[in-house]
Formats: C-alpha cells, structure tokens, sequence
C-alpha cells in the first residue's frame, strides 16, 4: 500500500475522504500534496473524494490552484471533489475568490462521512 506524506485516507464504498494533515503548508510542500491527490484520484474507485480541511489553518492560492487542477482531473473520471471541516478562514478565502461556487462544502466531519457512506 502507497503511504502517503501529507495525507489520511478514510475509504468506505465509493466514497473516499482525504485528510491533510498538515495545518500549514509549506510553498514546497504543496507539489507533493498535489502529486498525492492525484495518486489517490488515479488509485481509487470512488465517485466521490471529499478533501477534509480540518486540519488547515490557513489556504493559500497555491493549494487552491491544484485543488481547481485536482478537481477538473476527478471530473474528467466521472467522479466528484467536495471539500469538509472548512474552517471560518478558509471559507472567507472561499467567499472572496468565489472559489466557494465550484466548490461543494459538505457540513459534516469527515469521520461523520464515512460512517454513512
């Protein structure tokens, strides 16, 4: 099984929630991060990936340009992106680029959605 860096998947039936780990991301940290979304995207079968942020302090336009990459690439294989545990920062950072319009924010906790998927 691939181990991943920055990430924790929690994986039940066609659902699949990827955690990051880290709270604050490095500017070279997020290539690795993006190359680890996509090994998920390429390595699982779900319809639906829903990235936890819960763990993310802040969101800089460096993660939000390979999360809009990272979605286009799950929309490509049929499947969906959503975001879960939006902090109040990063869903103003959401708001102010308009970001939160792409983008599914899903309430629930990411433990929360895997229990019911």
């Amino acid at each position: 099984m691939f181990r991943y860096r920055h990430l924790e998947l929690l994986c039940r039936g066609p659902r699949t929630v990827v955690r990051v780990v880290d709270q604050t991301l490095r500017q070279e940290d997020i290539e690795d991060v993006a190359r680890e979304w996509n090994h998920v995207a390429d390595c699982t079968h779900c319809r639906k990936l829903v990235v936890d942020c819960s763990n993310m302090e802040v969101v800089g336009t460096g993660v939000l340009s390979k999360l809009l990459v990272f979605q286009r690439r799950l929309k490509q294989k049929g499947a969906e992106l959503a975001l879960c545990g939006v902090s109040l920062a990063v869903r103003e950072v959401l708001s102010l680029t308009r970001l939160d319009r792409l983008f599914a924010i899903e309430e629930r906790e990411s433990r929360e959605l895997v229990a019911v998927a």
